[in-house]
Order: structure tokens, then C-alpha cells, then sequence
């Protein structure tokens, strides 16, 4: 089975996933402490963070790289993960937000190669990374992303389309989720 690291599609996920990694000094995923995304100027577009609020279900948005907005047309700076995907992807939203949530609870780093995933009716292949940090008593609280668009223009949705049924059939179905990688390490 490969590395964890072989997975990884992009250079800028690889490299983010280097930074992230060169912090973990023998424990499962680094401290907020050990991570500052400004250490990597050159990726700071295509890094987002989501940080678990108390409830232990509840993400809210807190760093979201222009990569990011420029794909999802937003800056969720503030909201609820919920707030920032159900309505743009309402078939995908639980699952989307299952995956978050278990490399949060596993500390187990995910990356997805998702096609025609919606924000704002635009539909776009892009490659996602999420990667655990603790916080200073070890526990997993904030994940560290990387989003990089593939493969050239976002496409716009005619109106007359069901999104709902569009993100089912060319979402769902075309996922090659590459997650779930803590024994590759």
C-alpha cells in the first residue's frame, strides 16, 4: 500500500502535508502551536482551516486562502461548516461534513479528488487535503486543509438544472477518495 505522501495528487498539497508533517515529532498530529501557516507563504492561498467548537460537532470556518474563495466564490471566515456547504451541496453536505468530523476524531489525515462539486452553482474537479492539529493538551480540534483546483474554468450549471440531482450523479459517483490513510503513514 502506498504512503500516505504518494496520494497526494498536487505539489501544493504535497508540500503543505510536508510542512505539516516536518511538525509532528512523534505524536499523531501536530500542535496549533507547532503550526503557522505563515511559514509557507507560497501556499497560503490554497490553505483553509476549520476549527471544532465545544459541542464537538460544530466546525466554523477560520482561514480560507484565495484558492478557496476564488472556487467557492465565498470566504466562510466565521461560519458553521453547515452554513458554508448544506445549501451548496445539500446531497453531499453529510457526508462531506462525516469525513471532517472522523479525521478530527481518528487523527487521520484525508485527502479526496472530488469532480463537480457545487459552490455557487459552479461545478469544478479539484483536489481536497484535510490534516489533523491538536490542541496543547493533544486533542484534535482544528484541521489544517489544502484545496487546489484541476483541470482548467469552473463550468456553470444551466438554472434549469436540478443541482440536488446533478451533485448526486456527478459528485457522488465520481469521488475517488483516497481518505482514511493512518496506517500508510
Amino acid at each position: 500500500m502506498p504512503a500516505f505522501r504518494d496520494v497526494i495528487y498536487t505539489e501544493q498539497n504535497r508540500a503543505i502535508y510536508d510542512y505539516w508533517s516536518s511538525r509532528l515529532g512523534g505524536k499523531a498530529a501536530p500542535s496549533r502551536g507547532e503550526i503557522d501557516p505563515t511559514d509557507i507563504p507560497q501556499l497560503l492561498r490554497h490553505i483553509y482551516m476549520w476549527q471544532l467548537e465545544k459541542d464537538g460537532e460544530t466546525l466554523t470556518g477560520r482561514l480560507f486562502g484565495t484558492a478557496y474563495t476564488e472556487f467557492a466564490g465565498a470566504d466562510f471566515r466565521g461560519r458553521t461548516f453547515e452554513q458554508a456547504h448544506r445549501e451548496s451541496n445539500p446531497l453531499l453536505f453529510e457526508r462531506l461534513q462525516a469525513g471532517h468530523l472522523r479525521c478530527l476524531r481518528d487523527c487521520d489525515p484525508f485527502v479526496v479528488v472530488r469532480t463537480n462539486h457545487a459552490f455557487n452553482r459552479r461545478y469544478r474537479a479539484y483536489e481536497g487535503m484535510i490534516l489533523p492539529v491538536t490542541d496543547e493538551t493533544g486533542r484534535p480540534y482544528i484541521l489544517l486543509g489544502g484545496l487546489v483546483p484541476l483541470f482548467g474554468r469552473p463550468t456553470e450549471v444551466p438554472s434549469e438544472l436540478d443541482v440536488g440531482r446533478y451533485a448526486s450523479e456527478a459528485v457522488v459517483e465520481n469521488d475517488a477518495v483516497i481518505g482514511g490513510c493512518k496506517l500508510q503513514r
